[in-house]
């Protein structure tokens, strides 16, 4: 079992191994924990957790965008408060992304902060969102509008979990974790390549960590990780795209050196449908601009610029602020 370890903005371990679940949480005493479980997990994983507890209850979502919203906070909230939950009461999500964001941004709001365990189980979570404190719901068709940077007691990363993942969405989490082998670290692609899932997991994991503990609150280093995502955002809003889909479809966009964007536009086609995503792109240019300017990283409202990351080489990469006028020449490429 690995432990890697989040030093800021509040210090908690990552684990990572095979069938880590249950004897991690063994560890904790709880009064009462509220499980805010991912309704596509089998049954049986579900209630081998809550069996884990003595005062376990179940919040079980829909895992999609649509539900990181204010109307599902305000039913967990009322949950919260009927059950008298206290501060030293615990969430623990369980779930993909989707469902971490929404779990850790009910923990870090319900009275002023409770304490919260992250359980990832798809790719995507696994290899990015269970990491790094960002948690957040969608108000007004705008992805992660309110939001705060709220650290978890403890992360488990436990690959068992991805028995029951799709192809495509283990693909989707593997797109999220190549993202990471372009700009920080050339080996987890290799892995990627190699099929060598723990390895993905464990690189993208090292390679993020390190990013977060050098620049906790998203001042300046870690705008890395957002390596192609703001148009990906503004795509993921528009149709069922996946978002790990959506940021290898736009990594053409901020790859500097042709060769290298050829080499990655082909390799790319092994895991997502990259022409169907080029066509939707192409059809919904207008309404994928406009979708930007309400994007979180947006600096200056008058000039709506963002500071985005361009890839000069693989692992190479330089910061620019771009606007929106910018991004529509990106889009006619």
């Amino acid at each position: 079992m690995e432990n890697l370890r989040v030093l800021q903005p509040n210090k908690y371990n990552v684990y990572l191994g095979n069938n880590i679940t249950y004897k991690l949480l063994e560890r904790f005493t709880f009064d009462k924990v509220l499980v805010i479980a991912d309704d596509n997990l089998a049954e049986i994983d579900i209630n081998n957790i809550l069996a884990a507890f003595p005062n376990s209850y179940l919040y079980k979502v829909k895992a999609n965008e649509a539900n990181k919203s204010l109307e599902e906070y305000t039913k967990i909230i009322d949950k919260l408060t009927s059950l008298s939950f206290g501060k030293c009461d615990y969430i623990l999500g369980f779930g993909g992304g989707c469902i971490l964001d929404l779990a850790g941004y009910v923990a870090s709001t319900y009275k002023r902060g409770i304490k919260f365990i992250s359980v990832p189980t798809s790719m995507l979570a696994m290899v990015d969102a269970s990491v790094g404190g960002k948690v957040a719901i969608n108000y007004n068709g705008i992805k992660n509008l309110i939001g705060t940077i709220y650290t978890p007691e403890m992360v488990i990363v436990d690959p068992y979990y991805l028995h029951s993942l799709p192809l495509r969405h283990l693909n989707n989490g593997l797109m999220e974790a190549y993202k990471m082998g372009l700009t920080l670290d050339a080996k987890i692609i290799d892995a990627i390549h190699e099929k060598n899932y723990l390895e993905v997991i464990n690189l993208a994991l090292l390679a993020k960590i390190n990013i977060v503990n050098q620049d906790p609150y998203d001042n300046n280093l870690r705008h890395v990780l957002n390596f192609a995502h703001t148009i990906a955002h503004a795509i993921e809003l528009e149709g069922s795209i996946l978002h790990g889909e959506a940021v290898a479809a736009c990594f053409k966009y901020f790859i500097l050196d042709k060769d290298l964007k050829n080499t990655v536009i082909k390799d790319l086609a092994n895991y997502i449908d990259i022409k169907e995503l080029e066509s939707f792109i192409k059809n919904n240019k207008n309404i994928i601009l406009e979708n930007i300017k309400n994007d979180k990283k947006v600096v200056n409202s008058n000039n709506y610029y963002i500071n985005e990351i361009f890839l000069n080489k693989i692992n190479d990469y330089t910061f620019k602020d771009i606007q929106i006028s910018d991004y529509e020449v990106l889009l006619n490429e």
